[in-house]
């Protein structure tokens, strides 16, 4: 967990709760998305620019360990950490903790790939050298 990026924080909305107001497992990938995107634009990259400049950034892969629940009225936290970057991939760990207690309520991984408008892949580092450079530092 880098000390310069901020992470992600929120609370758990009602609609993302079962009947018991647990949080639904699936919730937790979109919170890793939502983490993600929030990661990036301190990089100095938000994702609608990117969109914007024909980047496309498709999941390719996921894990995700639960470790305790999160419920309605719960806040959390998830940390972002960029594991591997090489111009054409990447992976990211996520650390979600309940905030006030610390409580670790998930952990995982994603990796994903850079593709272009017409979906295929392309060399960020040699389409986009100044959005490869801040990866590079990030790591």
């Amino acid at each position: 967990m880098s000390a310069e990026f901020e992470p992600y924080v929120r609370p758990v909305y009602y609609y993302e709760t079962d009947c018991m107001k647990i949080v639904h497992h699936s919730n937790y990938l979109r919170y890793f998305e939502e983490a993600r995107l929030h990661y990036i634009t301190q990089l100095g990259m938000p994702y609608a620019t990117m969109e914007e400049e024909g980047i496309i950034i498709p999941v390719i892969s996921a894990s995700l360990d639960y470790r305790n629940s999160l419920v309605f009225g719960d806040t959390f936290r998830v940390y972002v950490t960029l594991t591997e970057y090489n111009g054409i991939k990447f992976s990211c760990s996520y650390r979600i903790l309940k905030e006030g207690d610390e409580v670790v309520a998930a952990t995982g991984n994603t990796s994903h790939c850079f593709l272009n408008r017409e979906m295929k892949l392309f060399r960020f580092a040699r389409e986009f050298p100044e959005y490869d450079r801040k990866f590079r530092e990030a790591l």
